[in-house]
C-alpha cells in the first residue's frame, strides 16, 4: 500500500470481497493512471500488458510461487544491465519513476501469469476480470480541520497542494 491509499477509512470491505470472490489479485489503480502521457508511454511498449500501477494490491496465496517468479524476471529485465535499458523509463517527467519500477514489471508478470493460466496470448477485459479484482478509487477528501488528526504528514501535504 503506498501513500495514494491514505485517503481510503476503510479496506475492510475491499479486502472482505477479494478474499470471497474467485479473482486471484485484486488492484486498485494509482493516480498515476489517470496520466495520458504515462498510458501512452506505457502501451506503446508494452501493448498487451496490463497496466500495473495501484496504490493497493494483493495476491492469493496459492499464486505467489508463480507470480513472484514472473515478478522477478519481469524486474531483472526493468534494471539490468541498468535501469530503464531494456524499456524506456514510462513516467520520465515522474523523478520518482524508479522506484516505480518493481509496479512496472508487477505489469508485465501479471501478463505473463494470466496468459499462461488461460492459455491466450490476448487480453482482454473478461479475460482481466476473470483473474483481476480491479476496485475504482472512491477518494476520500481529508479537509483541513481534521487531516491533522488523520496523519500528521497529511495535514502538511493538504496545505501544500490546496492552500
Amino acid at each position: 500500500m503506498d501513500s495514494d491509499s491514505i485517503v481510503y477509512k476503510d479496506t475492510t470491505t475491499m479486502l472482505y470481497i477479494f478474499r470471497s470472490s474467485n479473482q486471484q489479485l485484486y488492484l486498485v489503480p494509482d493516480h498515476v493512471m489517470l496520466n495520458k502521457d504515462f498510458i501512452k508511454t506505457w502501451r506503446d511498449q508494452h501493448p498487451e500488458t496490463f497496466i500495473p500501477q495501484a496504490c493497493f494490491m494483493g495476491f492469493k496465496s496459492s499464486i505467489m510461487p508463480s507470480l513472484f517468479l514472473l515478478w522477478k524476471q519481469a524486474w531483472v529485465k526493468w534494471i539490468e544491465p541498468q535501469l530503464f535499458s531494456t524499456y524506456k523509463d514510462p513516467n520520465p517527467t515522474f523523478s520518482g519513476s524508479a522506484f516505480c519500477i518493481e509496479q512496472y514489471a508487477l505489469g508485465n508478470a501479471i501478463y505473463h501469469f494470466i496468459t499462461k493460466q488461460s492459455s491466450s496470448v490476448v487480453l482482454n477485459g473478461n479475460l482481466i476480470s476473470k483473474y483481476i479484482n480491479k476496485i475504482e478509487r472512491n477518494l476520500t477528501i481529508i479537509d483541513d480541520e481534521h487531516a491533522e488528526e488523520f496523519i500528521p504528514f497529511a495535514h502538511q501535504w493538504y496545505l501544500t497542494n490546496f492552500s
